[in-house]
Formats: C-alpha cells, sequence, structure tokens
C-alpha cells in the first residue's frame, strides 16, 4: 500500500498567499488575472522552435539569408536544444531563445568562417560543444573566465585596481 498526496498549486494558491510573499495589493491589482501554466515538455518546445515565426531559428535562418549563407540545423541538433532547453524549468519558450543563443552566437559574428559553400550546418556535436563550454562556466560572465577572472587586473590608464 502507498499513499500519494496530489498537489497542484492552482488549486491552492491565494491573493492573501501573495501578499504575505511580498507583493503589494497595489501591483497585483494591474493584473486582470492570475494564470498558472504547466511546464514545457521537449515535443513541445520543439514545435515552438521549428514553427514559431518569432523562433530563433528563423530570425538566425532570415539573418544568414541576409548575408548569403544557407541556414541548416539537423533535426537531432533541434531535439538536443528543445532537451537542453526543457531542463530549465518556468522558463517556458524562453529557454529556447537562450539555448539556442548559446549554439549559434559564435558563428552569428563570422558567418563566412564557419560556413562550407554558402551552408552553416549545425549537428548535435555543434551544440554539445556549445553547451558544453556553457555548462562548465567558459562561456558565462560570472564563471571564472568571465567578470571575476578579470577584477584583479588593472584598468588600462588609472592604475586602479
Amino acid at each position: 500500500m502507498r499513499e500519494e498526496l496530489q498537489f497542484d498549486l492552482r488549486d491552492w494558491l491565494k491573493n492573501e498567499d501573495l501578499f504575505e510573499y511580498g507583493i503589494t495589493p497595489q501591483f497585483l491589482s494591474r493584473f486582470d488575472g492570475m494564470v498558472v501554466l504547466d511546464n514545457l515538455k521537449e515535443d513541445e518546445l520543439l514545435r515552438i522552435f521549428l514553427g514559431s515565426p518569432e523562433s530563433g531559428l528563423r530570425q538566425s535562418t532570415a539573418y544568414f539569408a541576409s548575408q548569403g549563407i544557407k541556414l541548416e540545423l539537423s533535426d537531432a541538433a533541434a531535439r538536443r536544444i528543445a532537451r537542453d532547453a526543457a531542463r530549465q524549468p518556468r522558463l517556458g519558450a524562453r529557454a529556447l531563445k537562450e539555448v539556442f543563443r548559446r549554439v549559434i552566437r559564435d558563428h552569428e559574428f563570422e558567418p563566412r568562417t564557419h560556413s562550407k559553400d554558402g551552408v552553416l550546418r549545425i549537428d548535435v556535436p555543434d551544440v554539445e560543444k556549445a553547451l558544453a563550454t556553457f555548462h562548465s562556466g567558459e562561456g558565462s560572465a560570472t564563471g571564472s573566465s568571465g567578470w571575476e577572472g578579470s577584477a584583479s587586473l588593472p584598468f588600462e590608464g588609472t592604475g586602479e585596481r
């Protein structure tokens, strides 16, 4: 025998709980209603990533096309991006933009050096490499190679630390 408690926040959350948390009634009254949403799953994120007109993929495809480069993203790479975005609960589709930005940012600055015969193809190894750099902290401004590492360097021309 096993006892299981099913809890759903939307069944229990009241305005008073939000006031107790620190949200003022004046701020809360600016919203018509509150809606508690479920986290997006990997398949839902993939559908948004590939099909939404505001998708970072579509924006990047248009950007590279303006540079004379065709952007190709393999199905497996798109699924890997959606999988990483799904690991960030409560961000919804915004997580897709953040993950895809990590993958595409190095290619955007010098697109011609990353493309072959006018085609920039991104596959799973490219995604894995970009995400590994981020998860290790190397690509982060707060990581060891970011702002923290530069705090001990003197500023040029001021002699200050």
